[in-house]
This record gives C-alpha cells, structure tokens and sequence, in this order.
C-alpha cells in the first residue's frame, strides 16, 4: 500500500491585505498545481482587519475545499497569528509566507524538494531587498547585535518565510511566553536546518503595515525574547560602578568637576539598569498572568472538517 501523501499546511496571516490577497491567492494556486507529491492546505489567519479582507478569505474557503480561515477577534500582532496557525492546525509541514508576495510564493518548489529530503528547517535567507540602504543596515545590525547577545542559537538573515517539521513546530509551541518570537524558537530547536538565499521583491499591492517605530518595537522586543543579556550585563558593570563611585567621592574633594561628572555616569548607568530590569519585570508579570496571545473568533472562521 502507497504511502499517503504528506500534508503541508501554509499559515498566511492577513491584516487589511484586500489589495494584495486576490494576486497572492493566484499564484499560491498555481504553486500547488505543480506540487503533486505533497497534500499542500492553505491557513489564513485573518487578524482583525477593518477591511474586506475577511470577506475575501471567506470566499476563498468557500470556494476551495483545501482553503481554510481562522478570524481573530482582534490584532493580536503578526507573533500572536503565527502561534495560532501553528497550534491550530495539525500538519507534517508548515510554511509560513506573507500575503505581499516580498517572500515569492514560487519558492516553495525549491523548500518543499529539501524538506522531504530530510531537513528540517528549509529557510529563506534575505540577502537583498528594494528598501533605503539605511534601513537595510540597520536590519543587518538588529540580527547581528541579537545573534552575539542571544541566550541561544539565533539565525542571521531569517525571517518567518520557512518549510518546517512538525517537530520543530512542537518545539515553536511548546514556548508559553506572552511575547513570542518563532524565529527564535525554529533556531532553538537545534534541528538541521537549511538556507536558500534569495532577494526580497516589491510588494505586490497596497501598503505595509511594519513602518519605523513598529519595526523598532519588534526589534526591541525580539532582543529581550531571544536574550537576558541586559540582565546579566549588569552583574559585570556593577564592580566597575562602585570604583566610580569611590572615585567621584574623592574627586568631589579635589576635583569638583571631575566628581559631578562621574556622579552623571553614575545616574545614567542607575537609570539604564532600572529600565531593563522593569521591562524584564513586565515580561514576568504579563506571563504569570497568562491571557491568551490570540483568540479564535469561531463563528467567522472556517476549520477543516474532522478532529484538529
């Protein structure tokens, strides 16, 4: 007896992407006419949009017996819907791709080859994208400064556009942190993994929702998910801060100037750890209390048939 084809499941989450969904559906429509060895299912996760977008992913559904939608009551983030796609849905595969089409859909024919050869993590590498050169160093800075501080492994150069297991899945939800970061999980998990290098494209319709400050914000976050570097520094900086200390009060002596300007050191270097401990703090605080990341709006979404 023939073995059953593996399913994969595309988790794609959507916020107000009416201008972008009818193209991104075409081309992942013709991505699976020529992926035959393989069950692909497409999850959208409808993010509490404004727009028609949930009308549209609806129709899809409905439509298509391999197309489903899960609506969230709200925005719960871009982290938020990637961990419903992942605890939701029971597949071999995940791949996560944005509906903008930056990732191209047709990549998948390259990651799901590798996938079945056994790797478990098959991964886009961004090597280039159509953006101003000061926010492509300061991207470049954000995974480099986040790779030498991490906790653990962290990948250079990944995004979320990736082919993974179901075990490295189980790993990526396993993680019942109130501020998630999947790519962070996915290099956690130490299984083998795979790049395949690749230029970001254009936006294929309407307009992005990650400007400057959001972008600051994810980076922000993801540095202190991925890492208890700004915990630990301090252990290292406090014996050198009592040497100042001892320094500014002799100095306030002989030298007032001197003396003032190390008790400024002094107050900077207070103020910084007491920022970075209340942020850490608020972490702890938001997990003990545990709300849902997300939560399924299940009278406007359309679940596969059978046990999930």
């Amino acid at each position: 007896m023939s073995e059953a084809p593996k399913t994969i499941a595309v988790i794609c989450t959507i916020y107000n992407e009416e201008a972008a969904l009818p193209i991104f559906f075409e081309r992942i429509k013709a991505v699976r006419l020529t992926v035959t060895d393989v069950n692909l299912k497409l999850f959208f996760i409808e993010n509490g949009s404004w727009d028609r977008s949930h009308e549209i992913v609806t129709d899809f559904s409905a439509e298509h017996d391999w197309v489903f939608t899960f609506a969230l009551s709200r925005n719960f983030g871009y982290q938020g819907a990637l961990m419903c796609g992942f605890r939701e849905v029971e597949a071999d595969g995940y791949i996560v791709i944005d509906v903008d089409c930056e990732d191209p859909p047709e990549m998948l024919t390259t990651f799901l080859p590798k996938w079945l050869g056994g790797i478990d993590v098959v991964y886009g590498e961004r090597h280039n994208r159509p953006e101003a050169q000061a926010l492509k160093l300061a991207r470049r800075a954000f995974y480099r400064l986040t790779k030498f501080i991490a906790d653990a492994d962290f990948i250079l150069d990944m995004a979320e556009f990736a082919l993974i297991s179901k075990r490295v899945r189980d790993v990526v939800v396993a993680n019942r942190s109130t501020s998630p970061f999947v790519r962070n999980e996915i290099a956690y998990s130490g299984y083998s993994r795979l790049a395949v290098p690749y230029d970001r494209q254009l936006r294929v319709a309407g307009k992005t929702h990650y400007r400057i400050v959001g972008m600051s914000k994810f980076a922000i976050s993801g540095i202190f998910t991925s890492s208890t570097f700004l915990l630990r520094v301090w252990g290292y900086i406090v014996p050198i801060l009592v040497m100042f200390n001892l320094v500014g009060l002799i100095a306030l002596f002989y030298t007032p100037a001197v003396g003032m300007a190390l008790a400024v050191v002094n107050t900077t270097v207070i103020a910084a750890i007491a920022m970075s401990v209340s942020l850490y703090i608020a972490r702890i605080y938001k997990d003990s209390v545990g709300r849902p990341i997300y939560i399924v709006d299940e009278l406007k979404s359309v679940r596969p048939p059978g046990p999930q």
